[in-house]
């Protein structure tokens, strides 16, 4: 069966988050199988609009009590199980303009990915996604490449980041052969994990670049890879908590962190613009 020559044309868009390129597709008339649209992925992530392949799919796949939605997410190797920020952001948007016309724009879209409820909304024509804190404190790695030392924090907030700071100009790192060789360590195996590098620009600005698995290679910009850094940065100054984050793409993205009385991380939302191709 091909999935898709139709099928695709009637329910997918195509969305850029910040730089970074998704399919959104609507699956709740298609009802197509949740299996194939892995076996199908290459044709789902092709955007026939640009002739390239986007960096992930969105699929809207059902409802669930009290309007929260069941959003699968893909990257372009098929792999899944794993929370996308700007994927996510993409979906929202999608919500405001294709699935909330016959009912009042409603605060906030929940929705599910993995089992874990977000919410999203739409600010002053930006599109944001609240996140829970991370289950687990950031883990400091080092390890030893090419005979230099590499030193950043593990971190997993839906999706694995290792996140390193580079004092050197960011944009002289080959991130693509620097993950390569990161990902070759024993300690991410074997799931591996996203790769971050961020530069400080000034105390509340950072300069990200993301080398995204599944993808397997630098992205435009990431959504949980601002998210992580944004926390790893946030934590190091001792609760900064508005941080701007400035992706390879210059499509800025804003981190808002939430903070208790006793300094405990509450929650993050991550905001920035989306745009239809």
């Amino acid at each position: 069966m091909n999935l898709l020559d139709d099928t695709i044309s009637k329910n997918a868009r195509y969305l850029d988050a910040s730089g970074n390129l998704f399919t959104i597709f609507n699956n709740l008339e298609a009802n197509i199988d949740e299996v194939l649209f892995r076996q199908n992925i290459k044709d789902l992530v092709f955007c026939p609009k640009i002739s390239q392949n986007m960096d992930g799919l969105v699929v809207i796949n059902g409802i669930k009590e009290n309007n929260c939605y069941d959003v699968l997410f893909y990257n372009p190797d098929g792999s899944t199980g794993m929370m996308c920020g700007n994927g996510s952001r993409c979906f929202v948007y999608y919500c405001y303009q294709y699935l909330t016309h016959s009912s009042p724009t409603p605060d906030k879209i929940y929705f599910t990915i993995n089992g874990v409820r977000y919410h999203g909304s739409m600010r002053n024509n930006l599109i944001s996604i609240t996140f829970p804190p991370p289950n687990k404190k950031p883990e400091e790695i080092c390890f030893e490449v090419d005979g230099l030392s590499v030193c950043g924090y593990f971190i997993d907030v839906g999706t694995p980041h290792f996140v390193i700071q580079t004092k050197n100009p960011i944009e002289d790192i080959d991130i693509n052969a620097a993950a390569t060789s990161i990902l070759s360590q024993k300690c991410f195996s074997p799931n591996g994990t996203n790769v971050n590098y961020y530069q400080i620009i000034d105390k509340n600005t950072l300069r990200v670049r993301t080398f995204e698995r599944g993808v397997n290679h630098e992205t435009g910009s990431c959504g949980t890879g601002a998210i992580a850094t944004a926390i790893i940065y946030s934590q190091s100054i001792n609760g900064s908590n508005n941080i701007k984050i400035i992706p390879t793409s210059k499509s800025e993205l804003i981190a808002e962190m939430e903070y208790d009385a006793k300094n405990v991380l509450t929650g993050i939302t991550l905001s920035g613009e989306v745009a239809e191709l």
